[in-house]
């Protein structure tokens, strides 16, 4: 039994050595990442900076447009003064007329002639809701009585 204890233990032990470089490896390797992750992100905002100066100067000499006052007239707002239109039609738009064809007439005094037809016996009005049908006549007699 001492012999097999003593094994065991020295499998363990060197079981536990291999964990903790294991370990160490491990933990080396993510401190290698974090230091290249952080060199990149400098190195980024060192060129953001960069190129935000250049852009910088170029902006500083840049033709600058003509300032209207868009309703601030002498530093206050009014509300009367808006910025000078950039163009004004001279010549107000009006609609084209289109002449009228003699088919479009006739189907125009055509349906001004007719008067709507309906098949309703009774019409309905305002006063009265309902009305009782009193003609009881069936066939060719209520045609006739029509």
């Amino acid at each position: 039994r001492g012999l097999a204890a003593r094994k065991a233990s020295e499998k363990f032990e060197e079981w536990l050595k291999k964990k903790k470089l294991q370990k160490m490896e491990t933990k080396r390797i993510e401190k290698n990442e974090e230091e290249k992750r952080i060199a990149e992100t400098q190195e980024r905002k060192e060129k953001a900076e960069k190129v935000y100066q250049e852009w910088l100067e170029k902006v500083k000499n840049r033709p600058r447009t003509v300032p209207s006052s868009f309703g601030y007239a002498n530093g206050y707002y009014d509300g009367c003064s808006y910025p000078a239109p950039t163009y004004c039609n001279p010549i107000p738009w009006k609609p084209i007329p289109v002449p009228h064809t003699e088919d479009t007439m006739k189907k125009r005094t055509c349906k001004m002639k007719e008067k709507p037809k309906s098949n309703c016996v009774y019409r309905m009005h305002s006063n009265m809701a309902f009305r009782p049908k009193d003609n009881l006549i069936v066939g060719t007699a209520w045609k006739k009585s029509r």
